[in-house]
Parts: C-alpha cells; structure tokens; sequence
C-alpha cells in the first residue's frame, strides 16, 4: 500500500444509511472526520490522535473476512471500516452510540 498517497473513502450502502440518520450534529461531526480522512495519507490517520483510528481486535468483514478497523466521529460515535489497496478505506457502518458501532449489517 502506497504510504503517501492521499486516502480514498468509499461508504457502502448501510454506513451511508447511518450518516443519513445521524441528528444534525453528529451529521456534520461525521462528514468533518470523514474530510479530514480523505485529506490524510495512511500514516497520518494511523498517527492522528484526534480520529482514534485502530484495529478491531478478532473482529472481521463477513464479505471478506478481512480485519475491521475503527474511528472516532465524536466522544459517543464511532465509525467502522476496512482497508483496501490504494489506500482505501471503505466505511462499513456508523453508529452514534459507539458500543453499537462494532455491529456488522
């Protein structure tokens, strides 16, 4: 994986759901963390304190079985995703209470 090229985001369906009915608030919160994302190489997301972003521990996408990763949006909310080649990362659910946001659709 390229190491200083920008990251790529890509919602699928269910996140993109999950942003849609987040209140206003924690809609604009998410969209911010999600431009700050695509703004950052790999190595600054990993590094940024701020977004919290870290492997989920025995935890993996029932698509491909590849290991989650997660993010903060705010203190309460947390996004899910993967990583993919490019970088890529690919948003798989968000959730405003963050002990439901490990719950794969």
């Amino acid at each position: 994986m390229p190491i200083d090229s920008l990251i790529k985001l890509e919602l699928r369906p269910c996140a993109e759901a999950d942003l849609h009915g987040f209140p206003p608030p924690v809609k604009a919160t998410a969209l911010k963390a999600l431009r700050l994302m695509s703004s950052m190489t790999l190595l600054q997301l990993q590094a940024n304190g701020g977004l919290d972003f870290h492997k989920l521990q025995g935890m993996s996408d029932p698509l491909n079985g590849r290991g989650l990763w997660a993010f903060r949006i705010n203190r309460g909310a947390r996004g899910i995703c993967l990583l993919e080649t490019g970088p890529k990362v690919v948003i798989v659910s968000m959730h405003s209470d963050h002990k439901k946001a490990c719950t794969i659709r």
